[in-house]
């Protein structure tokens, strides 16, 4: 990873090589000697840091009542090497001769982690870095890609990038799975509300041309595809279908009135013409300080406005000159066919004639005739 020329400060989060001095205990020779594990053990840690670990010391000063602690430390200047730690006692042997560290163990010098992390009970080791001139996507794949070169990790060996790349890969899976959702109901709308599948799909058309023209946007400015950006991808969508939809109507009426489906696109577009481009250019010139970020700081918000111009820019492109052929080449030489069931709709496929119906109560209805002479009689 330090070979990547995109990291700065690359290391480990744990310290790996901390300093120890190990004391190896011989059993046998402890054993033979008289003392146990325990015991070596309690002297080396009274010999190195306290008395207070094994045995819990108190006095109490008898005026004021209050306990303190007593333990006892070796000078911290008298345990500088090994060979002071192979020298502590454990216990005398004769007058002349005391039985030490050395005589029952191995001393030696080594290095131990000097920290331990774990998540499910499992180690883990953390390499962090500071990301410099780039952005995080892309330095993320330039660690995945040195990772894979590296080659297959040992057996029980796991490979974990964590950090802003995990928040940022699921940010923008959320984001796409929900500009997907919101261009499904879109759909579904449309289509109950033209009541006609081909249109619904006609007032989409300009999606593809709205992302086209924020990539285009993108690469030329050299911004990359982050939060600002995605929600002015957003934003040109809503744009773009919102003056889609009233073309869209305008033509399907014109359609209705009796023109044919070039004239009635023709006319459609040209009626939605100037308010097409009043707003684009409206919304463009209301981005465009935010693009050009020359203040100190609005860089972070320059993507989203780059994004909207782009967008606003192919999607005026594609309302105005591709829309209406989308909409010419999907309804062919069709003729405006009601959907309507309502028998009382003259325009309805179940139009039953315009016959009024009996009343619904026919018994509040007087049926009495006049009584003729026969009848009275």
């Amino acid at each position: 990873m330090r070979a990547i020329p995109c990291l700065r400060d690359v290391q480990f989060q744990q310290s790996l090589d901390y300093p120890t001095v190990d004391v190896n205990i011989d059993r046998e020779k402890a054993g033979l000697s008289g003392v146990n594990v325990q015991q070596i053990g309690n002297s080396v840690l009274v010999g190195t840091n306290s008395s207070r670990y094994i045995a819990l010391n108190y006095w109490q000063n008898p005026k004021t009542g209050f306990d303190y602690q007593v333990e006892v430390l070796v000078p911290t200047q008298r345990m500088v090497s090994p060979l002071d730690v192979e020298t502590l006692p454990l216990s005398q042997v004769t007058n002349d001769v005391t039985l030490m560290v050395r005589d029952v163990a191995k001393v030696k010098t080594g290095n131990t982690p000097g920290q331990i992390d774990r998540i499910s009970s499992q180690r883990y080791i953390s390499i962090s870095a500071n990301v410099e001139d780039v952005d995080l996507g892309t330095a993320s794949r330039l660690v995945q890609q040195a990772v894979k070169d590296a080659g297959a990790p040992p057996p029980g060996v796991l490979i974990d990038t964590r950090g802003q790349t995990g928040t940022m890969n699921q940010m923008f899976t959320s984001l796409g799975i929900g500009l997907s959702i919101a261009v499904c109901v879109i759909l579904v709308m449309l289509t109950a509300y033209f009541q006609s599948p081909r249109l619904a799909l006609t007032s989409i058309g300009a999606v593809p041309g709205v992302i086209t023209g924020v990539v285009t946007a993108l690469v030329l400015t050299k911004t990359t595809l982050n939060i600002e950006s995605f929600m002015g991808s957003i934003m040109c969508i809503g744009v773009s279908v919102s003056n889609s939809v009233m073309m869209i109507t305008f033509m399907n009426d014109r359609w209705k009135d009796g023109l044919t489906v070039t004239e009635a696109a023709v006319q459609g577009a040209a009626g939605r013409l100037r308010p097409i481009i009043m707003t684009a250019c409206a919304m463009t010139t209301g981005m465009l300080p935010m693009a050009l970020a020359l203040e100190e700081g609005s860089q972070m918000q320059a993507p989203l406005g780059r994004a909207v111009i782009g967008g606003l820019l192919a999607s005026t492109c594609c309302t105005l000159l591709v829309l209406p052929a989308v909409f010419s080449i999907l309804l062919g030489n069709r003729k405006p066919i009601s959907v309507s069931i309502d028998p009382d709709d003259p325009e309805g496929t179940k139009f039953d004639g315009g016959d009024k119906h009996e009343p619904l109560h026919p018994e509040n209805k007087s049926t009495d005739k006049a009584p003729t002479g026969t009848e009275l009689a």
